[in-house]
C-alpha cells in the first residue's frame, strides 16, 4: 500500500492507496500547523482503513513549492516513516498536482498559487502527446504571470482575487478554473506518483529535497546580530 502526504499549502492531506487505488483520505485546513497535526492524521487514516503501518510499501510526498515550515514538516515526516518502514519514497510537485486534475484540457495548463511578497508561483504543463512539464516552477509578479501566459491557457490551482481580476481585464484568451483543486491534493499526488513508481522510479531517502522558490526568511540568532 502507498501513503501520500501533502503539507505544502493551507489545506493538508493524507491519502492511503492500494496499487494507486484510493482506500482512505483525510484533508484538513491546518490550524496549529502540520507539525502537530500530521502524525495523528496518518494514524487516523490507517485506523479507518484497518491497516498497519507495516503494510506501507511506498511513501509519496508533495515536495512543493510551498511554505518553508510546512514542506520541511511534511518531507521530514514522510522520509522518517519511509526509513522506519523500509518503504520506497517518491516525490511529486504541488503545481503539477494542481494541474493534473485538468489533464483533459486541450492546451497549456498553468497552475498558480500566491507565494507572498506580491509574487505568484506557477509552471506550465501540457497533455499534448503525453503529460509533461513544459516550463518548470518559477516566481513572478502578477504582471509577469499575466504577460507570460501562453495563448489559450487554462489557469488553475489557487487563483486569488487580484490575479483573477487582472486575467479578466488583460487576457480574454485565458480560461480560469475557480475550483478548489488543492482540497484533494494528496490523492492527486498518489495518482501522479503511482504509475512512475510502478515503472521503477524512486527518490533517495537521503537526497529528496523540497522545492523552494526563494530562500527562507530566517531571523538571525542573537549572536549573529550586530
Amino acid at each position: 500500500m502507498e501513503l501520500s502526504i501533502d503539507t505544502a499549502g493551507p489545506v493538508a492531506g493524507v491519502a492511503l492507496t492500494d496499487h494507486g487505488v484510493l482506500v482512505t483520505e483525510l484533508n484538513w485546513r491546518t490550524r496549529t500547523g502540520p507539525a502537530a497535526e500530521l502524525l495523528p492524521a496518518v494514524e487516523d487514516v490507517l485506523a479507518r482503513s484497518a491497516v498497519e503501518r507495516t503494510a506501507i510499501s511506498a511513501v509519496f510526498i508533495c515536495k512543493g513549492p510551498g511554505s518553508y515550515g510546512g514542506l520541511r514538516v511534511g518531507v521530514s515526516t514522510a522520509l522518517g516513516l519511509a526509513l522506519a518502514l523500509d518503504a520506497a519514497v517518491l516525490g511529486a510537485g504541488r503545481l503539477e498536482a494542481d494541474a493534473y486534475v485538468h489533464a483533459g484540457w486541450n492546451g497549456p495548463i498553468v497552475p498558480v498559487h500566491s507565494a507572498g511578497r506580491g509574487d505568484q508561483a506557477w509552471a506550465i504543463y501540457t497533455s499534448a502527446g503525453a503529460w509533461h512539464e513544459r516550463e518548470g516552477p518559477r516566481l513572478t509578479s502578477i504582471a509577469g504571470l499575466v504577460a507570460g501566459l501562453p495563448p489559450g491557457s487554462l489557469v488553475c490551482g489557487e487563483v486569488e482575487a487580484q490575479l483573477h481580476d487582472a486575467l479578466r481585464a488583460e487576457r480574454p484568451d485565458v480560461t480560469i478554473s475557480d475550483g478548489p483543486a488543492h482540497a484533494r491534493r494528496a490523492v492527486t499526488i498518489a495518482a501522479l506518483a503511482w504509475p512512475r513508481y510502478a515503472a521503477g522510479a524512486r527518490d533517495s531517502h537521503l537526497a529528496l529535497e523540497p522545492i523552494y522558490l526563494r530562500e527562507p526568511n530566517i531571523t538571525p540568532s542573537r549572536a549573529q546580530r550586530p
